[in-house]
């Protein structure tokens, strides 16, 4: 997960969506870790493109992820001539390039797997950086349905990017209310994290009958740690201890076709 970025020099050939082509060079950034978001923009910049598209991988807007991302990338290019124009991708949370290719990754696995629920988990977030992002201070958190809608309020809300994300995908799946939950994984700490917690959550499905459980990671687009480990390995570890019978990790959309020609719409998008 990172930044990936794209230019567009003077050259008619390479990839097309909708009609446009492009000849681009797409540079692959860490946030914490190689190849850094400095190397690979400086990788950009030495071909002196006409256009860099920055496009955070993070679905969901936090100031921890995208916010983070993004501060880093404009710090490297104050610091250096950009003969270019510099356009960022905001976050894509109910995009339908992302909850298509979604679906074309979940779908079969569901069919095949026949849950009796599935659960959405997305990383958490402290609740007190939830508050920040309320400039009104009235709306996050205030009442049991705040992330129900999008609003001028929550617009850039974590919170409710995740639920957006559920809704969409959820309505994607023709999945009724019941049939499918949210929750937030990766607690880190003594702070108040937002609810309700995957650890919590499980023994809670444990005792409403959920016997094969399906699980999603909707704020990640590739899996990790914190699906390969904390959901495939402990959590069907806790799973099985409960009493669940069966706990089928969903992957994330990761190389998925649906999902490169998403990208593509979303580069596309920013170049319109």
């Amino acid at each position: 997960r990172g930044v990936a970025a794209e230019f567009d020099p003077e050259c008619s050939s390479g990839a097309k969506s909708e009609g446009v082509a492009w000849k681009t060079r797409v540079e692959l950034a860490m946030r914490y870790g190689s190849p850094s978001i400095r190397d690979s923009l400086h990788a950009l910049l030495e071909d002196q493109p006409d256009e860099i598209i920055i496009l955070p991988l993070f679905p969901q807007y936090a100031s921890a992820s995208t916010g983070s991302a993004l501060a880093e990338v404009f710090d490297v290019l104050s610091r250096h001539p950009v003969p270019a124009t510099i356009r960022t991708i905001g976050s894509f949370y109910d995009h339908p390039a992302f909850i298509d290719a979604l679906v074309e990754t979940t779908r079969p696995l569901l069919s095949q797997f026949e849950p009796d629920h599935l659960l959405m988990s997305f990383h958490g977030l402290p609740e007190s950086q939830i508050l920040q992002g309320d400039a009104g201070g009235e709306h996050c958190l205030r009442t049991d349905d705040c992330c129900d809608k999008i609003c001028a309020a929550n617009r850039n809300c974590y919170s409710a990017h995740c639920y957006a994300t559920a809704r969409a995908l959820a309505g994607a799946l023709k999945l009724e209310s019941g049939e499918y939950s949210v929750c937030f994984q990766s607690r880190l700490g003594r702070a108040r994290w937002l609810d309700p917690d995957l650890v919590s959550r499980l023994p809670e499905l444990a005792a409403q009958g959920v016997e094969r459980l399906a699980v999603t990671c909707p704020a990640f687009v590739a899996d990790c740690l914190e699906t390969v480990e904390e959901v495939g390995i402990r959590a069907r570890e806790q799973w099985h201890e409960l009493g669940g019978k069966e706990l089928l990790l969903l992957p994330c959309v990761n190389d998925h076709p649906t999902w490169i020609r998403g990208v593509v719409d979303l580069v596309s998008g920013a170049t319109e």
